[in-house]
C-alpha cells in the first residue's frame, strides 16, 4: 500500500501530518514500521477531522490504482510465461520434425536400393534382346543410307543441270517483269501520293479541331477546380469561425463549472465546519 500524505487543508493552515517533519518525510525506520500502513493507527494519530477524512479519501482512491497495477504486472507475469512455453513447445515439435525427418529418409533410401536391385536383376535378361534387337536395326538403317547417299549424288546432278537451263529461262522472264513493274510502280506511287495528300488535309482537320476541343474541356476542367478551391476555402473560413466560437463557450462553460464546484466545496466545508463546532459546543456545554 503506498504511503498517505497529509490533507492540503492542514497543510495550509501550518498543520502538518505525523508523517512529515519540515517537508520531508521520516526516516525509513518509521515507514517500515506495520502500523505506518495501518489506516486506524494513522487516523488515530491525526487530530484533525478534516485532515482526517482527507486521509480516508486518499486511501480510497489509492486501492483501486493498487489493484489496476497489480492485474498489469500479472498480465505481463502471465505473457512472458506463455511466451517462454511456446518457445519450448516450438523447439521440441522442431526436434520431433527433424528426427521424424531423418528416419523417413533413411527408410526411403533403404526402399530405393531394395527397389533398384530387383528392378536391375528383372530388367538385365531384357537389355540382352534390346541391344540384339537395336544392333539389327542399326545395320539395316546403315545399309539403307548407302543407297540414299548413291540416289542423292544422282539427283544433285540432275538437279544442277536443270538449274542452268532454268536460269537461263528465268532472266528472261525477269527482265520482262522488271519492265512491267516499273510502269505499274510509278502508276502506283502517283495514286498513292494524291491519296496520301488528301489524307494529310483530312488529318490535319481533325487534329485542329481536336486539339481546339481538348483545349476548351482544359479551360472548363480548371475553372471548375478554381471554383472548387474557392468554394473549399470559404467553408473552411467559416468552419474556423464556427469551431472558435464553440471552443470560446466550452471554456466559459468549464469556468462557469469549476467555479460551482469551488462555491459547492465551500458550502460543504462551511456546512461541515458548522455541525463540527456545534457538537464541539454541545460537547463543552455538557
Amino acid at each position: 500500500s503506498p504511503v498517505k500524505r497529509s490533507s492540503p487543508k492542514a497543510s495550509q493552515s501550518g498543520t502538518l501530518g505525523p508523517y512529515y517533519s519540515g517537508g520531508r518525510r521520516e526516516s525509513p525506520s518509521v515507514v517500515d514500521d506495520p502500523n505506518y500502513y495501518n489506516i486506524e493507527s494513522r487516523l488515530g494519530q491525526i487530530k484533525d477531522p478534516i485532515q482526517r477524512a482527507g486521509v480516508r479519501l486518499l486511501w480510497a482512491a489509492a486501492i483501486p490504482i493498487q489493484t489496476q497495477a497489480r492485474q498489469f504486472l500479472a498480465r505481463q507475469a502471465a505473457i512472458r510465461r506463455m511466451c517462454s512455453v511456446l518457445t519450448i513447445q516450438a523447439f521440441v515439435r522442431r526436434w520431433q520434425a527433424e528426427r521424424d525427418l531423418e528416419i523417413a529418409v533413411w527408410s526411403a533410401i533403404q526402399i530405393q536400393s531394395a527397389f533398384r536391385g530387383w528392378f536391375a536383376r528383372d530388367s538385365l535378361e531384357d537389355n540382352h534382346y534390346c541391344a540384339t534387337q537395336i544392333q539389327r536395326i542399326v545395320r539395316g538403317y546403315l545399309a539403307t543410307m548407302h543407297v540414299f547417299e548413291d540416289l542423292y549424288s544422282i539427283t544433285i546432278v540432275q538437279s544442277v543441270v536443270r538449274m542452268h537451263l532454268a536460269i537461263n529461262v528465268a532472266v528472261d522472264k525477269l527482265s520482262s517483269i522488271i519492265a512491267i513493274q516499273s510502269w505499274w510502280r510509278g502508276v502506283s506511287v502517283r495514286r498513292q501520293q494524291e491519296v496520301r495528300e488528301y489524307s494529310a488535309v483530312a488529318l490535319q482537320s481533325n487534329w485542329r479541331r481536336y486539339i481546339a476541343q481538348l483545349t476548351y474541356q482544359f479551360d472548363v476542367i480548371d475553372i471548375i477546380i478554381v471554383q472548387s478551391v474557392a468554394r473549399r476555402w470559404m467553408v473552411r473560413r467559416e468552419l474556423a469561425a464556427v469551431r472558435l466560437q464553440c471552443m470560446i463557450r466550452a471554456g466559459v462553460a468549464k469556468n462557469l463549472a469549476r467555479e460551482k464546484r469551488a462555491l459547492r466545496d465551500l458550502l460543504m466545508r462551511l456546512a461541515s465546519a458548522t455541525r463540527i463546532q456545534a457538537a464541539w459546543r454541545s460537547h463543552t456545554a455538557s
